[in-house]
């Protein structure tokens, strides 16, 4: 529940700032009560009294978990959780109390095969589609604890954050082609936001009465309609920042204003290595996942700077097969007859290598419109 009237009395005494969240700021109206809620699963598990049932939500939400609890008991069935997340957050909230549930209606997920389908509800993680998930898993057939079938009825009390549309639609085309039911938001009333709708953001501005304000937490379209929010409801537009990540807001009673930025955003994981990576190591893999990596191999004469072999070209990831011996032979044609231009006895070896990767890589795009990355290796004998 909020307190309306302690944000009352905080507001009467003077809120220098206020960040808020955006997220369901273009949502009119008023977010739906977590009671209906309550009600829709326990008319859900009631329904389906022969099938096995999977319900994926937010594991930080105990009270939606405590429901399903309760309505797990109510109908005979034990409860296991299954999901890193899940399995450590109720563990926790059951020790602390939060979370009421008799110790011998859980099941541990390695014994729910031994279970009928009619004794058991599963809670789960990866109602967001999130590819490393419980439930993505166990649609993808990567769980070896937990087989689909077509007495499966899957529950997401959840609604796609933005940004995670295709991800939860993917995970639902999943599902149903293991024959699962599928239960979502659309179909029910499943799910009720944990942010609030524009006439609860209104209550609030209302109620906290701020000198400045940051709208935080969604797109940045979100951001800008919170913006034009505050403005209706008397902010002056001077008084509110939308600042880019990494960028410092310093405030003082008279004034808010953008200072320096400061490094933000990913922390790269290679390998053994955590932190920042070369910005030209991570342009190299760009260009090697879009346009592939060809080879060029030299063999130059010492004394005379000559060409001693036939050029030789490797390529991976290029071009397609059919294409690709014509393309490589007429670049090696292109390359010799600009090399045979060129005094390579008086040239350096870097300067030979950068010549020649110019000239393959301007060959390439002219005439694949490709940009592969080009590698030059120089043999030289005698």
């Amino acid at each position: 529940m909020c307190d309306l009237k302690r944000l009352a009395e905080v507001g009467k005494k003077g809120v220098t700032l206020l960040l808020c969240d955006s997220t369901n700021v273009e949502r009119e109206g008023f977010s739906m009560s977590e009671s209906v809620v309550g009600k829709t699963l326990d008319e859900l598990v009631g329904k389906y009294k022969k099938e096995r049932i999977i319900i994926a939500s937010f594991a930080s939400n105990i009270h939606r978990l405590q429901k399903i609890i309760d309505c797990a008991k109510k109908y005979g069935r034990k409860i296991a959780f299954t999901g890193r997340s899940m399995e450590n957050v109720s563990e926790m909230a059951i020790k602390l109390g939060e979370l009421k549930c008799d110790k011998g209606l859980i099941v541990d997920i390695d014994r729910v095969d031994m279970l009928e389908d009619n004794k058991l509800i599963i809670i789960s993680t990866g109602s967001q589609g999130e590819s490393m998930s419980a439930l993505t898993r166990i649609a993808q057939d990567n769980f070896p604890k937990i087989h689909l079938c077509d007495n499966d009825v899957v529950i997401l009390s959840s609604s796609p954050i933005p940004g995670n549309e295709k991800a939860v639609n993917n995970l639902i085309n999943a599902l149903y082609r293991k024959g699962c039911q599928v239960v979502s938001n659309e179909l029910a009333d499943v799910h009720a936001s944990g942010h609030a709708y524009k006439e609860e953001l209104k209550i609030l501005h209302s109620l906290v009465r701020p000198k400045f304000f940051i709208p935080v937490h969604g797109e940045y379209r979100h951001l800008k309609n919170h913006q034009l929010l505050a403005k209706s409801l008397g902010m002056k537009d001077r008084n509110i920042i939308i600042p880019e990540l990494g960028m410092q807001v310093e405030i003082d009673s008279d004034s808010m204003r953008f200072a320096t930025m400061v490094p933000s955003g990913e922390v790269l994981i290679d390998g053994t290595g955590i932190g920042e990576k070369d910005s030209n190591v991570i342009r190299d893999r760009l260009l090697l996942s879009q346009d592939g990596v060809c080879a060029v191999l030299l063999s130059i004469s010492r004394k005379s700077g000559r060409l001693t072999a036939p050029i030789e070209i490797a390529s991976r990831g290029f071009v397609y097969h059919d294409e690709v011996s014509e393309v490589i032979r007429d670049a090696k044609v292109f390359i010799k007859e600009k090399l045979s231009e060129l005094d390579l006895k008086e040239m350096e070896l870097a300067e030979i290598r950068s010549t020649v990767r110019k000239l393959a890589t301007g060959f390439f795009f002219k005439n694949t419109k490709r940009k592969p990355i080009v590698l030059t290796l120089i043999s030289q004998n005698s």
